[in-house]
């Protein structure tokens, strides 16, 4: 690897500044207020050094994250100039990294930074937008509000999203798609949802549906307002699906498409023998989307990484069973119990659109990072009444 140049020095001292100072802004705000002091630059620090760790996992053992830097992911492009990158997955990766990589010549570390600090922002948007459910639950227990606090450093999330790549841009538009819509901001909902559209369409496809039902069910706006926006939905979605068959590859959507680019691409990974294949097409759906959200199991691999990610993974197939309490809870709701229903099936189907197209553990892994974190936060939701009835019962 290339050594650090005066650039990048200054560039990194750039990146962390502004990120101090809008962090420092959001407190002064009283954004992070109930929080506990340590909470946030503990949450920032954890999240830097993670992303040293998975630089040093990458430049170690390999992946695709120095080639979406260095611009050589997908060479079938051809591209010598800055527009001839353009595209959508990779090639709008690669279109991204143009100016960074190769007018400004920064380092592949410099970069991770880069990606490594809208990721942090993310994490920290996400501590903003679920601070409600903190201050719910610090009134009722010291050890379920730390417990929720401890969700926030999932290493795997952390992991996949502070080197340069996809994760990191999803995970950071996913959040900005949430918090545009919770603060109704339309410029930054455009520009995180165009991103992510850009990155991964069916994930901006999910999402446009679970907004669908949130506006449909929504008492705040107008029919006017829902009608303009719902047509704007509607053009989006069609956007979304056009691209997501452009890089499948196939013709249309249909079932047998679909089955043979599921086929396609199970013989393609299993052609580099990987270590931590599965048989995939042996498997019912249901074992599919276990195997995806919740696999390797605790000691199913036995490396260091392993071993994190099946713990990982056991706690967060513990905190999902609260998934079922929560949808209960809110049952006499409506306009929350169908919002959280169709976030449950836009991370079903999220799931299962990996198991249909990926047959190895590691990268499953990877793929699912930008979920974890609100699989484990409904999961504690609905831990948390749980308890919380349970302890009504026993005073009474």
């Amino acid at each position: 690897m290339e050594a650090l140049r005066i650039s990048d020095f200054l560039c990194l001292a750039l990146l962390i500044f502004s990120l101090v100072g809008y962090l420092r802004n959001c407190s002064q705000n009283g954004d992070f207020e109930g929080f506990p002091k340590w909470f946030v630059p503990c949450l920032i620090l954890y999240h830097f050094a993670i992303s040293g760790i998975s630089c040093f996992y990458i430049l170690n053992f390999g992946g695709d994250s120095v080639g979406y830097w260095n611009l050589t992911a997908d060479l079938s492009q051809n591209a010598i100039q800055w527009m001839d990158y353009w595209g959508i997955n990779t090639f709008f990766i690669q279109w991204l990294n143009f100016f960074p990589s190769k007018i400004l010549h920064l380092n592949y570390l410099t970069g991770s930074l880069i990606y490594s600090c809208l990721s942090a922002l993310g994490f920290a948007w996400l501590a903003i937008l679920v601070r409600p459910i903190y201050l719910s639950a610090i009134k009722h227990s010291n050890f379920l509000s730390m417990s929720f606090l401890l969700l926030f450093f999932l290493p795997g999330p952390h992991f996949w999203t502070g080197i340069v790549g996809k994760e990191a841009l999803v995970w950071f538009c996913v959040i900005g798609v949430a918090r545009a819509v919770f603060l109704r901001k339309i410029f930054l909902f455009l520009i995180v949802l165009g991103i992510l559209i850009a990155v991964r369409p069916l994930l901006g496809f999910i999402i446009i549906g679970v907004l669908s039902v949130y506006l449909l069910i929504s008492t705040t706006i107008s029919k006017k307002q829902k009608f303009v926006v719902l047509i704007f939905i509607l053009a989006t979605g069609i956007l979304c699906i056009s691209s997501l068959i452009s890089i499948m590859h196939i013709e249309e959507l249909s079932f047998k498409s679909l089955t043979e680019f599921s086929v396609g691409q199970y013989q393609f990974l299993e052609s580099y023998n990987p270590g931590t294949l599965v048989p995939m097409y042996e498997y019912s759906i249901f074992y599919k989307l276990l195997t995806v959200g919740f696999r390797p199991f605790l000691g199913e691999i036995y490396t260091f990484w392993g071993f994190i990610s099946g713990l990982e993974n056991a706690i967060l197939l513990v905190l999902s069973i609260g998934w079922i309490p929560l949808l209960f809870h809110f049952s006499g709701d409506r306009k929350l119990f169908f919002p959280i229903l169709a976030i449950y099936a836009g991370i079903a189907l999220f799931l299962f659109s990996i198991a249909q197209s990926v047959n190895v553990l590691g990268i499953m892994i990877r793929l699912k990072s930008s979920v974890i974190p609100f699989m484990a936060i409904f999961g504690w939701y609905g831990w948390f009444f749980v308890f919380q009835k349970r302890k009504e019962s026993r005073i009474i």
